[in-house]
């Protein structure tokens, strides 16, 4: 603020404004800050009586004035001023502000500018962006460093990239692919300079903010016509300040007040930013759908929701692709809260052998399922002869445009024996509904004997000690507390015991013979609960929970 002297021995009252840094900062903490200054370091201000009485006659006189605002009233009420990132509630915002333009000094790309009557007499010299000027940078926060009263807040980086300082409004008159678009028809060599893309282009959301909706006439021209995602759009105007049509810009953003928080990278549709317009000589022919949320699950596989909805589903967009006229697959991206869950569906759905594609690959002659991240994706052959290379580079082509992020198996993957397990075989998953459509016995179960929630990590794998017999399955299952452990541990063993079989109990573990001499058995310690199915052997199936003991 300029309050203390060039030689550090006095301060202008009428300057300070008690930030009290100059207190923090002081390497021998000799400032001080009382009720009254000390006469030897007070500056004098030099105000006399005439021009005190027209001050303060001045000031009653303004003060009913201050809140008018022409610019508002014509708007009705919605004048449109973008603070700079991290500004306060506007009412706050005008009571704090003290005017003292640090923001705009310290503005890496000259955007900052003080406002004249936009927002009334009293938000006078109050700060505002200008995109046409200059942009809010992505990767800045100066700003939010230098505010000394409050009006600015401070902001991390990451905290400053998820708040919406406006949204971004094409203006479809002066847009020149829209221009192009209304005016195609008349249109002949030149139709192809009314592709623009800049605005996209520069937009530094990861996921763009901006997209393109693709028009194709009879005579196969195309135009790309540009659309604001304004859900995850930040406002921060660089699509503005770059905007090549003369004068006002065809992309224009209004302020929000207040400041709103876009939605994050795991709420966003970025499904849609994988299903490129063309894969090498594939060319997408229809979608991208999307289908987000239960009921529109439903929609697209009704009959077949509930597996998938049973993970933590966010949304599926698909799009089918032709090659060669005669070759078209259908092309699947599935987005799930967790990488655990998009693990969980794919092996649910996986067939085939692995490629080391992505976090996990699967090819069954020619369909191809993916995990990467929080992605499942699932190739499919619709029409031709279509090579397994051929969805092998699709796939690879998805995968490559997705941010790479190293995932980890879900931990209760950790527990499953290494010995005999058939590797392609475990299935991870949550609730019962996926259980019922692994066979583990003769017997249907009806009731969640079990125990399985959206809260229980469970998993089941296929072993074979023996190379002669057919595999024996294992399941593990992790719970909350071990209370629940405790209480599905003793429904299965009721239930088991109501269906007649013949109980060979041994320690801590119980066992099953069935009819057709197969053994079932099951261990509870802590929250975890083993259950071996359809063994041939009895010792077969207690070693295996004998080694996920020692594990725990």
């Amino acid at each position: 603020m300029g309050a203390i002297s060039s030689d550090g021995h006095g301060t202008k009252e009428g300057e300070c404004i008690l930030c009290m840094t100059c207190q923090k900062v002081c390497p021998e903490n000799s400032i001080t800050f009382g009720m009254k200054q000390p006469a030897e370091q007070r500056y004098a201000i030099d105000l006399s009586k005439r021009a005190f009485l027209v001050t303060g006659l001045t000031g009653g006189v303004m003060a009913p004035l201050l809140k008018l605002n022409y610019t508002k009233s014509v708007n009705k009420g919605k004048a449109s001023i973008i603070r700079p990132p991290g500004a306060v509630d506007e009412e706050e915002f005008l009571a704090l502000c003290i005017r003292c333009g640090e923001c705009m000094k310290v503005c890496k790309t000259n955007g900052l500018h003080p406002t004249l009557l936009e927002s009334g007499i009293e938000g006078l010299w109050t700060p505002k962006l200008i995109p046409r000027i200059g942009y809010c940078d992505y990767g800045c926060v100066l700003c939010t460093r230098v505010c000394p009263s409050g009006a600015i807040r401070r902001l991390d980086l990451e905290e400053k990239r998820e708040i919406a300082l406006g949204k971004a409004r094409i203006d479809h008159n002066r847009c020149i692919p829209w221009v192009g678009y209304a005016r195609l028809p008349e249109l002949e060599k030149r139709w192809q300079d009314f592709n623009c893309g800049v605005c996209e282009e520069v937009c530094p959301v990861p996921t763009k903010a901006i997209h393109f909706n693709t028009y194709v006439d009879a005579q196969q021209r195309e135009i790309r016509r540009p659309f604001v995602r304004e859900d995850i759009c930040t406002g921060c105007g660089f699509c503005e300040k770059v905007c090549p049509v003369l004068g006002i810009s065809a992309i224009v953003v209004e302020g929000i007040q207040p400041q709103t928080k876009i939605r994050s990278p795991k709420e966003n549709l970025i499904s849609n930013n994988f299903l490129s317009e063309v894969i090498g000589e594939w060319k997408r022919v229809s979608g991208p759908n999307t289908y987000e949320g239960k009921e529109k699950l439903y929609e697209y596989i009704d009959g077949g929701a509930e597996p998938y909805l049973s993970y933590s589903f966010i949304r599926v967009s698909n799009a089918e692709y032709l090659k060669e006229a005669d070759k078209k697959v259908l092309v699947d991206i599935w987005e799930f809260d967790s990488s655990d869950d998009a693990f969980g569906v794919f092996t649910k759905d996986r067939a085939g052998a692995d490629i080391n594609l992505g976090n996990g690959s699967a090819l069954f002659q020619n369909y191809l399922c993916l995990w990467s991240g929080t992605f499942f994706i699932k190739i499919e052959p619709r029409e031709g002869d279509i090579l397994p290379e051929e969805v092998i580079f699709i796939g690879k082509s998805i995968v490559d445009l997705m941010p790479y992020k190293k995932v980890s198996l879900p931990t209760i993957m950790n527990y499953l024996p290494g010995q005999y397990l058939l590797r392609e075989s475990p299935r991870f998953f949550h609730k019962k509904i996926i259980l019922d459509n692994i066979y583990i016995s003769d017997n249907f179960i009806e009731e969640n004997v079990f125990c399985f929630s959206e809260k229980t990590d469970a998993v089941v794998a296929e072993y074979r000690p023996n190379i002669n017999s057919e595999p024996l399955k294992l399941m593990i299952v992790r719970y909350p507390d071990g209370d629940t452990a405790r209480r599905a541990f003793d429904g299965v063993v009721k239930l088991w015991r109501l269906w007649g079989e013949k109980e060979l109990s041994e320690g801590m573990i119980h066992t099953f013979q069935d009819k057709a001499l197969r053994y079932t058995s099951c261990m509870q310690k802590t929250n975890i609960l083993g259950m071996t199915f359809l063994s041939p052997g009895k010792d077969d199936a207690e070693t295996l929970l004998k080694l996920i003991a020692e594990k725990l």
